[in-house]
């Protein structure tokens, strides 16, 4: 008498946020860990400001409260928009890859799915630290100075810039992961 062989079971649901509309996981949270990867692969670059890695390891950040950005479980899930900003609905696509790992019971392979977004656009805030302002004796004189933020602006555009070029997720090394950055500052 053969036995039945076990019941596969269904691997669970990825949690969705409460929309309709096609969302990004993570990028929020996500992006001040990517920055600082940025920054260590180009440390030669910021010779000059030694203090710049600690700066952006604790002066960027995602701010908790944004309209735009819904939330699951505390996991940020970012609105995936089309270039005129209307969000979308169904992917454009979908990619099958191949992956093999070892395991402790020997090597396995699997098929791993992803949908692809083609011209998307993924808006998010970073918040930036801003120094406080201060007082600062200059001779005999003493000036307030206003408050700036921790980090440069350049220094954030040449850091998206690398991003850009070298991709973001884990697709990098098949050159998944691209996109062009635009910067745009508001001052709180």
């Amino acid at each position: 008498m053969e036995a039945e062989p076990p019941a596969r079971a269904e691997p669970p649901a990825q949690p969705r946020p409460p929309t309709a509309d096609l969302t990004f996981e993570g990028i929020a949270d996500k992006m001040p860990v990517a920055i600082r990867d940025w920054l260590y692969d180009n440390r030669e670059w910021y010779e000059g400001d030694a203090t710049l890695r600690v700066k952006v390891a604790n002066g960027v950040y995602w701010p908790p409260a944004d309209k735009d950005i819904v939330t699951l479980n505390g996991t940020p899930f970012t609105p995936i928009l089309t270039r005129d900003g209307k969000p979308v609905t169904e992917a454009s696509g979908v990619r099958q890859k191949a992956i093999h790992v070892m395991t402790p019971t020997g090597p396995r392979s699997a098929i791993k799915t992803f949908e692809v977004v083609e011209n998307a656009v993924i808006e998010f805030p970073l918040s930036i630290l801003t120094a406080p302002a201060r007082q600062v004796k200059r001779g005999k004189e003493i000036l307030s100075v206003p408050g700036r933020p921790l980090i440069h602006d350049d220094d954030l555009k040449q850091l998206f810039l690398y991003g850009g070029v070298h991709g973001y997720g884990g697709e990098r090394s098949e050159d998944g992961g691209r996109y062009a950055a635009t910067h745009e500052r508001e001052d709180a």
